[in-house]
């Protein structure tokens, strides 16, 4: 396992990965590889000849990504039961009621009573907003 490694190249022989390179040349053979890196950075790794046998790969790099900000509230009374709910056609997403979580797992109850929600929002950015590299 490498951990913090940049990797600099993919290597393909017969058709299929060969090796992977890190920095300073080094390169490392496995049976079967996880690529855990942005797929903006894959995409850009990523070979003429690994995309056309690959063409599900070919269009990686347009993904649109949509960060996603999480918002906490504190509310000194239950303000819905539900564990979560979902929403459609608004940049709020989801709301988990985190209230079960933060209680006292040998009474049960809330260290301070109240209830614990968490919105979590995302908006797709346009091509336009999208960082250099990222469209």
């Amino acid at each position: 396992m490498n951990l913090r490694a940049p990797l600099r190249a993919i290597h393909l022989a017969g058709g299929a990965v060969n090796n992977v390179e890190f920095d300073g040349g080094r390169r490392e053979s496995a049976d079967g590889y996880v690529f855990a890196l942005p797929h903006e950075a894959l995409a850009d790794l990523l070979t003429e000849e690994i995309k056309r046998l690959e063409p599900s790969l070919a269009n990686l790099g347009n993904i649109r990504v949509a960060p996603i900000t999480g918002v906490h509230f504190w509310f000194d009374r239950e303000v819905m039961r539900e564990p979560f709910v979902t929403l459609l056609e608004t940049t709020t997403q989801w709301i988990f009621n985190k209230t079960t979580r933060c209680m006292e797992p040998q009474t049960g109850l809330l260290e301070k009573k109240g209830s614990i929600y968490s919105w979590s929002s995302a908006r797709l950015r346009s091509t336009a907003e999208a960082p250099a590299g990222n469209h």
